[in-house]
């Protein structure tokens, strides 16, 4: 139960607190000084309220434009760094042989696995959802760093713009890494309870 908790809490974390830096920026740069409800706002307890539920909505979007990282960066980075497809082939091949044979587009492995594990083994699976809770954290975070880097190049800010930049790419590196972590440990979670399940049936 705590375990539990300990994931949707990093899950909700992965949404606020991006979009709290990000609504943070946005105030203190002084785009939201035309805004005449947020200046009464900001003068009442309200501030906190209004300031948490755009936290959540600009969390949400840069959760959305993040999620394109996993094709467009996760999926090359993949390729170079963590080549060998051994688990994915093995977890195919048990996904065919319990669900039959299904376009990868619309239910890979991946997918299969956590579905799975969520049925099944569902300890396994709050293990790896810590990772894929974490992954999107970083994920978003590598968003929102990039975005306040090109904020402060465009306030000649060229100090802060380059410590955004070198968290953006530690951000990445962390997020490149629990995904993948997510994703190995999903395959060998689903391999070793297939294979305990298969020897109580023989």
């Amino acid at each position: 139960m705590i375990e539990k908790f300990n994931v949707g809490l990093l899950d909700l974390l992965s949404i606020l607190l991006p979009g709290g830096f990000l609504a943070g920026l946005a105030w203190q740069s002084g785009w939201l000084e035309e805004w005449s409800m947020l200046q009464e706002l900001s003068e009442s307890w309200l501030s906190a309220a209004a300031f948490a539920a755009s936290s959540y909505v600009l969390g949400h979007f840069i959760h959305m434009v993040a999620s394109y990282l996993d094709g467009l960066l996760f999926e090359k980075i993949k390729k170079r760094r963590w080549p060998d497809e051994t688990l994915v082939n093995i977890v195919i091949k048990i996904k065919d042989e319990e669900i039959g044979k299904i376009d990868r587009k619309y239910f890979n492995a991946f997918k299969w696995s956590l579905a799975h594990l969520m049925q099944h083994q569902p300890a396994m699976y709050q293990a790896v959802e810590k990772h894929i809770a974490e992954s999107k954290f970083f994920r978003s975070f590598v968003i929102v760093l990039l975005f306040a880097g090109a904020w402060a190049f465009f306030q000649n800010s060229w100090l802060e713009g380059s410590l955004c930049l070198l968290f953006a790419f530690l951000s990445l590196i962390r997020y490149a890494s629990q995904r993948q972590k997510s994703i190995d440990s999903a395959y060998q979670y689903v391999i070793a309870s297939m294979g305990k399940k298969r020897e109580e049936k023989g």
